[in-house]
């Protein structure tokens, strides 16, 4: 900052009575608030004034106000919500005279206990505080005390509803999780927010459990069962509409003279020095699911919970991709096919996975991406399945069918129409180019393939005429593809789920055709063979009819 900002600055202090000096980029401020000597430094970051300047009280300050909301255990002072607030960037000297004199005003309605409430919307950041142990849950929490597992791996911890997930979760940090124990842990709502001072020690908890919650004997019986190992307790508050989960280690409970090996009660165990201990805080990452969805809008909000799709090359990947975008957590893939280097300039998976079955593939980066994510993967030709596993497809609330292959498709009509399949069905393709994509929204019973397809087994309102004469074919027999670049297929699938999703997936009682078309002005000089109804038609426009 140059000397005219700065003795701009000390100038307005002094007529505000505030002293105010400039040093070593910091300006020293001391005020005098309810006959407290206030001393604070206020920071000026290398961003400045494009970031906000950071408020620190003094060692001294901070003894004499300490557990007044929005004063962190850093000594640092939260003035404004940086997601919210943009620091006015053209008036350098004035961001700093308005940051410090809010610093001024949050320490004043704190010793006047104007703000206490305050301090339960930011429990998380005093509870957090110099922790270094940190657990990710991937539970859905509520009000209910519950029984939980986890895991520590190399200071890293899982916590989840099962060992089994425990597990899973591990694994898809650490490559060796062998000799890890996994241990019960137990959650505890609480029906009341905690004040300040937060309760420290294992003898305030026990009346924080007590007082502030309906499991006192839960937790009782818990630490009583765990009395030769320390033990792992969550519990929640209800802030602001939002369950804020924290957890702590309880230490073992003693042994006390008068009571049998493992019957002391936890009150009287607790009154001795042991209830003195101080507990070990944890931090807790809330990375369930339903959280991470809210977080992402206005949370999961589609009627679908587990999805079948066969055929997990490039359109059926980027539809798992897109469906879990949208909230789905269960999927059942079907692909008998490995992901080779053809396959990865329009796959979702990449060249880390291949050589590995395209289910498998797509499975793995569902769950890297979202551990919450769970796909149960059959490596058999669809056929088989149809024939002898079809239980399989009627778990799930709908089936995406993304192989672009006639003889599938009617037999999937045939099981339909037989009412071997009763869920939804929906058979998505793209055309040469990309230059459409389609979807058959199957609800009821109908023989769509005599009534949709010719003679040949095409469809019969393909926007393209002749596809086949587009295809195109590398060296070898088998080498034959279909042109069309994965970001057009994407495009494809994303507006057709959006489609969906928004308007389709209620009429539970019509049949429709859901077309796409790509970029058909730019694509007419390579495919000129295009069927008249298709031509008039703009670039990435939808149409949908009903056929039932």
């Amino acid at each position: 900052m140059t000397d005219v900002q700065v003795n701009k600055i000390i100038e307005c202090f002094n007529e505000l009575n505030i002293t105010t000096t400039f040093s070593n980029n910091l300006f020293i401020v001391s005020t005098n608030i309810n006959q407290i000597i206030i001393k604070m430094h206020c920071v000026i970051p290398s961003t400045f004034p494009y970031d906000f300047p950071v408020i620190f009280v003094s060692d001294d300050t901070y003894e004499k106000i300490i557990g007044i909301p929005h004063i962190y255990t850093d000594k640092s002072v939260c003035i404004f919500d940086k997601n919210k607030v943009i620091p006015n960037f053209m008036n350098p000297e004035g961001l700093i005279i308005e940051t410090i004199l809010t610093a001024i005003n949050i320490i004043k309605k704190g010793l006047n206990l104007e703000n206490y409430d305050d301090y339960s919307d930011e429990f998380i950041e005093y509870w957090n505080s110099r922790i270094k142990l940190q657990m990710k849950s991937f539970v859905k929490f509520n009000d209910k005390c519950i029984i939980l597992k986890y895991g520590i791996f190399d200071n890293d911890g899982f916590i989840a509803e099962t060992v089994d997930k425990v597990i899973k979760l591990a694994k898809t940090c650490y490559k060796n999780i062998e000799n890890v124990e996994i241990k019960n842990c137990i959650y505890i709502p609480l029906i009341d927010k905690l004040k300040y001072p937060c309760p420290i020690t294992q003898k305030e908890w026990l009346n924080t459990f007590k007082f502030k919650s309906n499991y006192y004997k839960q937790y009782c019986q818990f630490i009583k069962n765990n009395k030769d190992k320390c033990s792992l307790i969550l519990f929640s508050q209800n802030i602001n509409n939002a369950l804020i989960i924290c957890g702590f280690f309880h230490n073992c409970l003693p042994e006390v003279k008068g009571f049998r090996k493992g019957k002391t009660p936890v009150g009287v165990a607790l009154k001795g020095p042991a209830g003195n201990e101080s507990i070990l805080k944890v931090i807790i990452k809330d990375i369930s699911h339903d959280r991470l969805f809210l977080r992402g809008g206005i949370g999961i909000n589609i009627n679908l919970s587990k999805v079948g799709i066969i055929g997990c090359g490039s359109l059926g990947s980027f539809l798992a991709e897109g469906l879990a975008n949208c909230g789905i957590n269960e999927f059942t893939l079907i692909d008998n096919q490995l992901l080779t280097e053809e396959n990865i300039a329009r796959h979702y998976c990449g060249h880390r996975l291949l050589g590995f079955m395209k289910d498998n593939a797509v499975n793995i980066m569902l769950s890297e991406h979202n551990p919450n994510i769970t796909c149960n993967t059959y490596h058999d030709d669809a056929h088989n399945i149809l024939n002898n596993n079809i239980e399989i497809l009627e778990k799930c609330d709908i089936l995406f069918v993304t192989v672009g292959n006639a003889p599938l498709e009617h037999h999937i009509f045939d099981k339909i129409i037989n009412e071997k399949i009763k869920i939804p069905v929906v058979i998505l393709w793209v055309e040469p180019y990309a230059i459409s994509g389609h979807a058959l929204i199957i609800n009821k019973p109908q023989d769509v393939f005599s009534e949709l397809y010719d003679s040949n087994f095409s469809f019969k309102n393909n926007v393209v005429l002749n596809p086949d004469q587009y295809y195109k074919r590398e060296v070898g027999c088998q080498s034959t593809f279909i042109p069309y670049s994965g970001l057009d297929v994407k495009m494809f699938v994303f507006r057709f789920l959006e489609e969906y999703l928004n308007n389709y997936i209620n009429k539970k009682n019509g049949n429709f055709h859901f077309t796409w078309i790509g970029n058909l002005s730019h694509l007419k000089k390579y495919v000129t063979h295009i069927n008249d109804c298709w031509k008039l038609m703009p670039d990435h426009s939808i149409y949908v009819e009903r056929f039932d």
